[in-house]
């Protein structure tokens, strides 16, 4: 019979024992979840010996016992070799995590948000005794947190993990440093201590989400911090939670955040962070002007002394006042409080107007008080100057919006135009400009005689008021007879409309000077005949 069992022993061991064997080496893998090992070696034990009693005394059924009996020895053996060597130190993570460092990490993938989930739970108790604690006396609040954030600086600098660790900046401590050597199960528990004392500082719900989001995901952080909000609903796990949503249920939740608590300035911070050109990608200058009012609603409340209160780490703090300063400075220079220009010209065929935007648009609109609907220009993103040709009317109010980058309506921008203003100060600087300055007038010889002629000037007479000139003298003291603008056709010379002067045939030269109808002198023009005559 001896002999028989061994037999039947030989032929299951090497797939029976094998998976025993594996089994064993996973209840040490899970050891973190709950202690496997100790429970499988307790059932083995008993199994085995029950199934040793089986194949000595029921024959009949020994054969297949034995399979059940190899797998229940294998795995007896393997925990209770695990156990030999479990100590204190080890009972939380196993033999194989600290013998394999990459056990450790493989561990982290195991049922740790329900273990996350289980320690908040068993600290629930304690924050609400600390809370009340908290409560008591509001002098000795503002004391023991100065002196967190003073032991926590302190224990930044001297480094190294704290042994026996008491106080909440020690846990917080040492789960920064656990996580830096990689060390992630210790840093989640020492997060999770920390957590347990309930006090009101941002930063190292900022820290864990961080740790949280690469161990679990974005979704997993979430699903960990719903349930601490619904444990402890304060303010600090609430806009923690917030931060977790994602992009657009985000937007909408710190907008909310702001109205209900408008003096907490790290919520302005995170929300200046959605309109930015790291979350947009392509800002529009609607996201600039967010941007920019959420950081100085932000600054303000930081000079008011609503910011550093949340933090126990100066690190992080400085960081978001420097970054405060730098996207301040940018936006300062970007932001354009005009972004819609337009350049108008009425011409003898009505209005000429050039829309410009001043930043990237999908598409322009414009109507006039005779439109019922905008009127499209069909702007693309290869026409940055969209032109308008409208019918002649002296006084025009033109409307003007566009869709940025963001698909988002702005405008409309409202602008009043007179037609004479615009012809004048357009026929202005024409004649202001040097090359048309210098060709104001024209001499001819005409049989026998000297004609002077002040074409370019009439043509633009819109924008003048009197015309002056001097025959070999550098004071003008004669008047040009100037007809009344005709804002219907105002480029056009009228019939019978006099254009030239005759003077003596030796004359040198000519003095200008215009009076523009805005009342403002140009300077005296000297035009040398020789220099002037006209070629034909």
């Amino acid at each position: 019979m001896y002999r028989l069992i061994v037999d039947h022993v030989k032929k299951s061991f090497p797939i029976f024992g094998t998976l025993g064997g594996i089994i064993g080496f996973i209840t040490d893998i899970l050891q973190p979840i709950a202690p496997f090992s100790n429970y499988a070696f307790m059932i083995t034990s008993i199994a085995t010996c029950i199934l040793i009693l089986l194949i000595i005394f029921m024959k009949k059924t020994r054969e297949r016992i034995i399979p059940s009996f190899v797998f229940s020895f294998s795995l007896m053996i393997v925990s209770s070799f695990l156990l030999l060597f479990m100590n204190e130190e080890k009972s939380d993570t196993g033999v194989l995590s600290a013998a394999i460092p990459g056990i450790g990490t493989l561990q982290e993938s195991f049922g740790l948000i329900e273990k996350d989930i289980q320690s908040i739970k068993e600290s629930v108790e304690r924050i609400e005794v600390a809370s009340q604690k908290t409560a008591a006396n509001s002098e000795i609040i503002t004391d023991s947190l100065q002196d967190i954030r003073t032991g926590f600086n302190s224990l930044t600098q001297s480094g190294g993990i704290i042994q026996t660790p008491e106080k909440p900046e020690q846990f917080y401590h040492n789960a920064r440093i656990y996580e830096l050597s990689g060390d992630y199960l210790n840093a989640r528990k020492s997060y999770n201590t920390y957590f347990s004392f309930g006090l009101n500082f941002l930063d190292p719900h900022l820290r864990f989400q961080t740790f949280l989001k690469v161990q679990e995901g974005r979704e997993g952080a979430l699903e960990i911090y719903s349930y601490m909000y619904q444990s402890n609903p304060s303010m600090i796990t609430e806009f923690s939670r917030t931060l977790l949503f994602n992009q657009t249920l985000r937007l909408k939740a710190l907008k909310s955040f702001t109205e209900r608590y408008p003096n907490f300035a790290p919520a302005y911070y995170e929300l200046s962070k959605e309109f930015s050109e790291i979350r947009k990608g392509v800002q529009s200058n609607e996201d600039k002007v967010n941007e920019k009012k959420s950081l100085n609603k932000f600054q303000e409340l930081v000079t008011k002394g609503n910011f550093l209160k949340y933090f126990v780490d100066n690190e992080l703090a400085s960081q978001w006042l420097n970054d405060t300063e730098v996207r301040l400075r940018l936006l300062n220079k970007n932001i354009i409080k005009d972004p819609v220009r337009l350049e108008a010209n009425y011409s003898n065929n009505g209005w000429m107007i050039t829309l410009l935007i001043a930043e990237d648009s999908k598409e322009i609109f414009y109507k006039t008080k005779n439109d019922k609907d905008y009127i499209s220009t069909g702007y693309e993103s290869s026409n940055s100057s969209p032109m308008v040709v409208l019918d002649k009317t002296d006084q025009l109010t033109l409307q003007v919006k566009y869709s940025d980058v963001n698909g988002q309506e702005q405008g409309p921008f409202i602008f009043n135009l007179d037609a004479k203003q615009v012809i004048t100060t357009f026929m202005k600087s024409i004649l202001e400009d040097g090359v048309s300055k210098n060709n104001w007038i024209s001499f001819r010889d005409y049989q026998g005689a000297l004609l002077v002629y002040f074409t370019q000037l009439l043509s633009n007479k819109c924008a003048l008021s009197e015309i002056r000139y001097g025959i070999d003298t550098f004071i003008p003291e004669k008047n040009f007879e100037l007809m009344k603008c005709d804002l219907k056709n105002p480029y056009s010379l009228k019939e019978g409309e006099m254009t030239n002067i005759k003077i003596p045939v030796d004359s040198e030269f000519i003095s200008i000077q215009v009076i523009y109808s805005d009342g403002t002198e140009s300077e005296v023009k000297i035009y040398p005949k020789k220099n002037h005559m006209m070629g034909f």
